[in-house]
């Protein structure tokens, strides 16, 4: 499991380069709860929480990377160039992935396999799930799936790391998933989520 944690680890820093440029205007924290966690963007006007509904829940040591039982998960809300007003969402969150493709194909040289993408609708939004393979240890595949949806002209992406394609931890996560037009305040929101 180290080898493997480790190699997840290195996957998450090629994504984290990529997105240097994401989300400047919000701040992302991960707040552990009694049953499981929360996750919140946040900027001066606009906020976004998701939960995770987990007992066993453990934090890295890398900004926007928990690992929920025996998944790693990665979220990270991306300030997406390819957004335009009156664009379809759809086409928006496929441009999104061929630049996550290309960018894990060509500057990171993962050679990744069996790659597709559906379309759900989860709580009337769209959201698009897409995957590939990874080689793993010793000749076996790793699942890289992601699950991403357009928030106030960003992409929030979700991705875990499995060995047998189980989405059920984004989907039950994307449930979860709140707007809202205010700003949340960080520590006014851990004792609010801790009763203090």
């Amino acid at each position: 499991m180290k080898v493997l944690g480790a190699a997840l680890l290195l996957l998450f820093f090629g994504q984290r380069l990529f997105a240097q440029t994401s989300a400047e205007t919000f701040k992302s924290i991960f707040f552990k709860t009694a049953n499981g966690g929360q996750i919140v963007f946040s900027n001066s006007a606009k906020s976004i929480t998701i939960n995770i509904e987990s007992r066993d829940i453990k934090s890295t040591d890398r900004p926007g990377s928990i690992i929920v039982g025996d998944k790693m998960l990665q979220y990270e809300l991306v300030a997406d160039t390819v957004l335009h007003v009156g664009t379809d969402q759809k086409d928006n969150l496929l441009a999104f992935l061929k630049g996550r493709l290309s960018y894990a194909k060509h500057q990171l040289k993962q050679h990744y396999t069996n790659s597709g993408h559906d379309w759900v609708v989860i709580n009337n939004k769209t959201y698009l799930v897409w995957y590939y393979d990874l080689p793993g240890e010793y000749g076996s595949l790793l699942k890289q799936i992601n699950l991403s949806t357009v928030c106030f002209s960003h992409i929030l992406n979700l991705t875990v790391f499995s060995s047998d394609g189980d989405k059920t931890l984004l989907t039950e996560i994307a449930q979860t998933l709140k707007q809202n037009d205010f700003k949340i305040d960080f520590d006014a929101q851990f004792k609010a989520l801790n009763h203090k």
